[in-house]
């Protein structure tokens, strides 16, 4: 697993609500903003390229706070990437990573 080193974490990132998909609408929509932008400027800055749903990716949990994503929101995190970025299809059971290409983080899907 990569390390979140050389990267400033925001301070969401120490707030374990921030790990639980929230109820409300309102607050699920500034979540879901958060979380992609924190996605896309750690693969920025880490020159990563695909995340998958089934290995191990540095933000998505925090020991310091005993906190992790569930697979679920993990799975709303990277379809709102896929869905608002412009990537041509979302995330289904078969479609297990996303990958981005490109240094304007084109984002397209990878099926296994």
């Amino acid at each position: 697993m990569q390390r979140t080193v050389d990267f400033k974490l925001p301070h969401f990132f120490n707030y374990p609500p921030y790990f639980t998909l929230q109820p409300v609408r309102e607050t699920r929509e500034k979540q879901v903003q958060l979380w992609k932008e924190l996605i896309l400027d750690y693969c920025r800055s880490q020159k990563m390229y695909i995340i998958s749903l089934e290995e191990d990716f540095p933000l998505f949990s925090n020991p310091k706070i005993e906190r992790s994503l569930s697979y679920e929101a993990k799975e709303v995190f990277l379809a709102a990437l896929v869905s608002e970025e412009g990537a041509q299809s979302g995330l289904t059971k078969v479609t297990r990573s996303v990958s981005f290409f490109g240094c304007g983080f084109k984002i397209g899907l990878t099926t296994y």
